[in-house]
């Protein structure tokens, strides 16, 4: 369920309400103003337009949209002028004037979307290489060049509001990682503290009925389990 709720009244517009397979992401721009969202064909069984559609963020009017488009909402440019999608395996910039594209690039196998940087770059990570490790690119959207490449992986990213330092988390062998944005110069990466923790794996499961904890009423009528997987 996508919808903008007005926090004082608590009065809502929804925009997605079905099945989460057929909501193909969302973003919000900087200045908060717009929303982009992409639907597919299933969306249709829930009465909700199919395609890719820009809305004002205020009241879910619809600003511009496209409804023979198939793909993923990626995320808003800093200037809220470009929204970047991906089609299988072709990123591609749009105008938010009107959708149309402005360039495309080939996005790398492997690679996982983070977020849009301040300067407009397109950030993913490769959480596995061919020789260990990982790394974070930032690519450039007008050719698909990569600008500059981190050594390691990260799962989340983020920028302060004037987009001169980013931080990320993801890196198993870092806390965290902290940089200058605009040189991509590294300022803190504290390492682990202590043994790595235990996988999910190796600490088993309550799964299993005759390992899950229960309780059963004096009158043996009611029976509460609470299994774990």
């Amino acid at each position: 369920r996508l919808e903008l709720r007005v926090a004082a009244t608590g009065q809502q517009t929804v925009l997605f309400d079905a099945f989460s397979r057929a909501l193909s992401g969302f973003a919000l721009s900087f200045d908060r103003r717009k929303l982009a969202l992409a639907i597919t064909q299933e969306g249709t069984a829930a009465g909700f337009a199919p395609g890719l559609a820009i809305r004002d963020a205020s009241t879910g009017a619809a600003l511009v949209a496209d409804p023979s488009f198939t793909g993923a909402v990626l995320g808003f440019s800093r200037d809220g002028t470009q929204l970047f999608t991906q089609s299988d395996t072709t990123v591609t910039a749009r105008s938010t004037d009107d959708l149309h594209a402005l360039a495309q690039f080939t996005w790398p196998a492997g690679t996982i979307f983070l977020a849009v940087s301040p300067a407009g770059y397109v950030v993913g990570t490769n959480p596995s290489l061919p020789n260990g490790g990982g790394s974070t690119t930032w690519f450039d959207p007008a050719t698909g060049t990569a600008v500059r490449t981190a050594g390691y992986p990260l799962q989340q990213i983020a920028w302060t509001p004037d987009g001169q330092l980013g931080t990320g988390t993801g890196d198993p062998v870092a806390l965290f990682h902290l940089w200058n944005e605009p040189d991509g110069a590294a300022l803190c990466d504290p390492g682990l503290r202590g043994p790595a923790a235990p996988s999910l794996q190796t600490l088993g499961t309550l799964d299993d009925p005759a390992q899950a904890p229960t309780a059963v009423s004096d009158d043996g009528s009611i029976i509460v389990d609470a299994p774990f997987v």
